[in-house]
C-alpha cells in the first residue's frame, strides 16, 4: 500500500498526534498551533480513530422492557402513567377510584 491517508504509517503519526494531545491538557486548537498541524486534521483523524484506538466509549440507553402480557396504559402528562393488565375491570376505574 502506497503512504496515502490510509496507510499503516500516517495512522501511527495521528494516533501518537492524538495521544499526545490528550496528555498535553491543552485544547484542540492550542496543541495543533503549537505542533504546526491542522485542527480539521486532528479532528478527522480523532473520528477516524476513535473506535480502534482501545478506548471505546460507553453509551448508556434507556431501555423499556415491553411487558410479558399486553397492558393498557392510562398516560397523565409527563409524570404519572398508570399500566393495567389487559381484562381489568372496567367499574374499577370509576372517578372515585381515580380520585
Amino acid at each position: 500500500m502506497a503512504d496515502g491517508e490510509d496507510s499503516p504509517s500516517k495512522r501511527d503519526v495521528w494516533r501518537a498526534h492524538l495521544e499526545a494531545w490528550k496528555a498535553s491538557g491543552l485544547s484542540m486548537r492550542g496543541y495543533c498551533r503549537k505542533e504546526g498541524i491542522g485542527v480539521n486534521g486532528l479532528r478527522y483523524w480523532r473520528g477516524k480513530l476513535g473506535a480502534s484506538d482501545g478506548n471505546p466509549r460507553v453509551v448508556r440507553l434507556p431501555v423499556r422492557l415491553a411487558p410479558a402480557e399486553p397492558v393498557i396504559e392510562i398516560v397523565m402528562g409527563s409524570r404519572f402513567t398508570i399500566r393495567l393488565p389487559k381484562g381489568f375491570p372496567a367499574e374499577e376505574l370509576s372517578a372515585r377510584a381515580l380520585s
